[in-house]
């Protein structure tokens, strides 16, 4: 591939990037575009764009495909040690993904990074108005660690400790009502977390444990329903809705959306078989939904 102006992309893996550099990475059914945009990167370019592969691949191995043909990933150096806000978007026929990383992040900092998946994650669902955040960033704050979990870059102990530890800031306070028109870190996030964790369960439930939510996400993509589409968020929940034979997310965004929904998470959590003892996450293989935790962690076969 060429980038920009003319020039090819970098070939030695140890140089370090500068301003307007381009490489691709290795996506089979899509065009993965990474430019290093402006500022100063101070780790070689194999850091940056083996923390990126990681997370096209844990995504494709979650929705069995890369969610948008065409994507450009723009890098931007900034001050400091750690990754700042990143946004996702799309637009002349491409997801637009910005991630702001600081100048002195550790190569350890940078691979640990939930960032880079959780902003290719919002590739797979529809653009949403604000007022319905909760849906887009509780799916991807959701869907992130177990497509990372799918490729071994994090364990099952991690991804049941983050929601065992952050699941409580999603719940609402007495009256606060819904989801909708949430502005707070944990309601949004966290919040939509619980939904979409909610959702995989009960899809399991009902259908045997033969299908979870993945299967509705991935006929959501299949369909169409990507940051690229007009589709409404209604029409996403029917079409996934429609692919596990159920009516589970449609229902639960009735009662969350609008409504106060309260969720009683430790006896959740005991049901799962997910325990929290002297700090360390244990799991109960004998717990009546461990089969559901288990089949979670695996994903689609």
């Amino acid at each position: 591939m060429v980038a920009a102006g003319g020039s090819p992309p970098m070939q030695d893996e140890n140089a370090i990037p500068h301003d307007g550099e381009e490489a691709e990475l290795k996506v089979p059914d899509a065009d993965v575009r990474v430019r290093f945009d402006e500022g100063e990167f101070k780790l070689p370019r194999s850091a940056y764009l083996s923390w990126l592969q990681t997370a096209a691949d844990a995504i494709r191995a979650y929705y069995r495909r890369f969610p948008v043909q065409h994507v450009l990933v723009k890098l931007k150096g900034e001050p400091g040690d750690d990754i700042g806000f990143a946004t996702t978007g799309f637009e002349d026929g491409a997801g637009q993904i910005e991630i702001p990383i600081g100048e002195d992040i550790s190569a350890t900092r940078l691979k640990e990074s939930w960032v880079a998946a959780h902003e290719m994650t919002h590739l797979a669902f529809p653009m949403v108005g604000h007022r319905r955040r909760w849906v887009a960033e509780g799916q991807a704050t959701y869907i992130e660690p177990l497509a990372r979990l799918q490729v071994g870059d994090r364990t099952s102990k991690q991804v049941w400790r983050d929601l065992v530890e952050h699941l409580p800031s999603g719940l609402p306070e007495s009256g606060a009502g819904g989801l909708d028109g949430f502005h707070s870190i944990g309601r949004t996030y966290w919040g939509g977390a619980l939904f979409f964790l909610l959702a995989d369960i009960e899809i399991r439930k009902q259908t045997h444990n033969k299908q979870g939510l993945e299967d509705a996400e991935i006929a959501i993509v299949k369909s169409g329903g990507n940051a690229g589409s007009d589709w409404s968020i209604g029409q996403a929940f029917q079409t996934g809705d429609q692919a596990v034979h159920g009516n589970v997310l449609e229902d639960l965004d009735s009662k969350m959306a609008t409504k106060e929904y309260r969720v009683d998470l430790d006896e959740l959590w005991k049901q799962l078989g997910v325990l929290k003892e002297s700090d360390q996450i244990v799991f109960d293989d004998k717990a009546p939904l461990a089969y559901i935790r288990l089949s979670i962690e695996k994903g689609k076969d």
